[in-house]
């Protein structure tokens, strides 16, 4: 048998955390949007894998090495347990030449904390290694870290 002191001060726990989730859950109604800077979990990218697309067999290959003018085929996998993603933004820097090219999308929707997202860009020559590197943006303004692939081009 628990003694009553021990059952009050479960039961004062208890309801402090009870209050505690209400006032945190009240903080941001279901159906508005939340404002840059108000926090909220930054998204992450779990994954990125790069594609070419052979016509002659009508079918996608996995690789990281590019022709100079092919296009590239990216599939990104995201988490973002608030469901706001918004923008992925790719950055793409010629390591022997110091060239970069920066792109952001608006992305679509977010249906569910990992998503799927796929994009095409161009790989601009000349030969040699590059950098392709992504970042998401949410909603309240948080940001992913920078994930960075490099590829060959040849």
């Amino acid at each position: 048998m628990i003694p009553n002191y021990r059952r009050i001060t479960i039961a004062l726990v208890g309801m402090a955390l009870l209050i505690n989730l209400l006032i945190v859950g009240c903080r941001n109604p279901v159906g508005e949007e939340r404002q840059p800077g108000d926090g909220g979990v930054a998204p992450v990218i779990e994954r990125i894998n790069f594609y070419y697309y052979d016509d002659t067999d009508d079918a996608y290959y996995r690789t990281y090495d590019f022709h100079a003018g092919e296009t590239v085929y990216a599939e990104i996998v995201t988490i973002d347990p608030d469901f706001d993603i918004r923008e992925l933004t790719r950055v793409v820097h010629h390591v022997e030449i110091g060239t970069t090219a920066q792109a952001s999308t608006e992305t679509a929707a977010q249906t569910a904390e990992r998503m799927w997202y796929y994009t095409s860009f161009e790989i601009a020559g000349p030969v040699g290694d590059g950098e392709v590197t992504f970042v998401l943006s949410d909603a309240a303004g948080n940001r992913s870290g920078l994930y960075t692939r490099t590829v060959t081009v040849y």
